[in-house]
């Protein structure tokens, strides 16, 4: 999903977060957001197990 995100250049919305954290953090519950430009994004796995990864895409 990370690398769909920035070829379309939307921001998916938080899962399950209704009233943000922080007021300064830029999330809007249950809506997508359309931004101009994406060129460097985090992708988190979480597996069973202990497996984990971490991959940062960048656009070219």
């Amino acid at each position: 999903m990370t690398d769909a995100g920035i070829r379309t250049v939307d921001v998916r919305p938080p899962i399950n977060c209704d009233q943000p954290i922080d007021p300064d953090t830029n999330s809007v519950p249950h809506r997508t957001q359309h931004h101009g430009r994406i060129r460097i994004a985090p992708d988190n796995s979480f597996g069973f197990g202990g497996h984990h990864a971490a991959l940062v895409v960048r656009a070219v």
